[in-house]
């Protein structure tokens, strides 16, 4: 019988061998460009933010390597001390959102149009490492891009030029992550486990009579997830709610699909989906029910109530049904918007309801 480690171990060994295969020619075409560079006394170097920040790191010469390889460090990109506090993941969510600020970084470093640059960003998306990008094709620096064709390209740029890595880079090496990363299943556990990249899925799990708001200073929730990354949720059910939101993210990117959140005898229950950051993605095909004993009926979908952390342009809510249940509450907002984002609603068989609201 095969182990849990021998699973995980010999799925990422798959991935990896895809890489091999798949991204040969890829990869010889970066190593050329990074063998031309050298060979002329320039360098090659190379940036990430967050975790794409590790393999950029790890090029540093050692021993029985080569020398030329020069890691851009940035300290506000790779901090990875704690959540909370001086350095926590709040300040690190909008320093690399804040376009100019990869302009500035690139501006520090004497970078010479024979030298390469190597980015390695899973999304290929934010404002940082496409500001980089962009500088590096005004300047004619040779442009690699390490990045998630899978991901990257099902999801919109969050740079003004439009543009993601791979549509900007000279070479592109495709890792081949998918969109939901979780790599194994395990008997007896509802949803996949052990991702390869920043993304969490759930799947095939129930949440009933769960949550509450009046028994603790903080507020609990069915599902109440924090993660700069993808949050999928699909073909599950959620229902008889206790308190609190049934769904509550504070994810970049979601994928919400397929559910069933049946409210009709949930109590001092919230939101259906609360992205309380904001954030993109799509929420499609699920069905909602309102119920009748509400703590907040305003809306079912809410976005960006707390805070704008992340871009909420391309999040699609489409194809859903939405109804009351007897004796709740009429003319709920189904998407209430915060953010000012561009926002498509569209296609959803609502009763009872309004289609949208603007906050």
């Amino acid at each position: 019988m095969t182990s849990l480690i021998d699973r995980y171990f010999n799925t990422l060994a798959e991935r990896l061998e895809k890489v091999r295969t798949s991204q040969a020619d890829s990869i010889r075409k970066a190593a050329k460009l990074c063998a031309k560079s050298i060979a002329a006394e320039k360098l090659v170097f190379t940036f990430g933010t967050g975790h794409g920040a590790l393999p950029a790191l790890e090029s540093f010469p050692r021993t029985g390597t080569i020398v030329g390889f020069r890691p851009i460090v940035e300290s506000t990109m790779i901090s990875f001390h704690h959540v909370w506090g001086d350095m926590g993941a709040r300040q690190y969510r909008f320093i690399h959102s804040q376009e100019g600020y990869g302009k500035a970084i690139l501006s520090s470093h004497q970078i010479d149009s024979a030298d390469t640059m190597i980015l390695f960003s899973h999304s290929g998306i934010n404002a940082v490492i496409m500001d980089i990008a962009v500088q590096c094709k005004e300047r004619g620096v040779s442009l690699i891009g390490v990045t998630s064709l899978p991901h990257s390209s099902v999801t919109p740029s969050r740079h003004s030029s439009g543009k993601r890595l791979f549509e900007v880079a000279d070479v592109v090496v495709d890792t081949g992550i998918p969109l939901a990363d979780a790599a194994i299943r395990i008997d007896g556990l509802d949803s996949p486990v052990g991702a390869s990249s920043t993304s969490i899925t759930i799947e095939r799990s129930s949440f009933a009579g769960l949550g509450q708001c009046d028994e603790s200073p903080n507020c609990s929730h069915s599902v109440y997830l924090s993660v700069d990354g993808l949050v999928t949720i699909t073909q599950c059910r959620f229902e008889r709610g206790t308190g609190g939101h049934y769904v509550k993210l504070r994810a970049r990117r979601v994928a919400i699909t397929g559910n069933s959140f049946d409210d009709s005898a949930g109590r001092k229950t919230n939101y259906m989906i609360d992205l309380s950051e904001g954030g993109t993605g799509t929420i499609a095909q699920n069905m909602f029910v309102q119920g009748p004993a509400k703590e907040n009926r305003s809306g079912l979908i809410v976005v960006a109530a707390e805070a704008r952390t992340y871009p909420t342009d391309g999040l699609r809510v489409e194809g859903n049904s939405a109804g009351l249940a007897p004796g709740a509450p009429a003319d709920p907002a189904f998407v209430a918007d915060v953010s000012g984002g561009r926002i498509t609603v569209v296609n959803n068989r609502l009763t009872g309801m309004r289609a949208f609201e603007k906050r």
